[in-house]
């Protein structure tokens, strides 16, 4: 499926609200940022409410757990999760494994996050 059919799928089945999830540190802070704005700005100009680690009011230089705590609190308040990029480390598998074993639907970005940004990048169901 493409992003269109992930909110599709989204307003048939009345999630109105998405966590976004995936690397940070791995892949950069700043292609991370550009990532999670990216696809915040494409749901919520399609009504649905998407928060991610970026999106909080949280302190910077803070410990890596301290942003995994505050995201896994705030992943929880919402229906549905979408993992931006391949999780390629443990931290940002935390938030993955939790997800499922709670028995959210979590979908996956397969993107290279060396390319540019599309609507067309492959989503798969977890």
């Amino acid at each position: 499926m493409k992003l269109k059919d992930f909110v599709n799928y989204c307003k048939k089945n009345n999630y109105r609200s998405v966590y976004l999830a995936g690397p940070i540190s791995s892949i950069g802070l700043t292609n991370a940022k550009d990532a999670f704005y990216y696809y915040t700005k494409f749901l919520i100009a399609r009504d649905i409410v998407a928060y991610s680690t970026f999106s909080g009011p949280y302190p910077y230089n803070r410990n890596k757990n301290f942003y995994i705590r505050q995201g896994i609190m705030e992943m929880v308040k919402h229906d549905i999760v979408l993992i931006i990029a391949d999780n390629d480390t443990s931290n940002s598998r935390i938030e993955e494994k939790l997800a499922l074993d709670l028995g959210m639907e979590v979908f996956k970005i397969k993107r290279n996050p060396n390319e540019k940004l599309n609507n067309n990048d492959l989503i798969i169901k977890l």
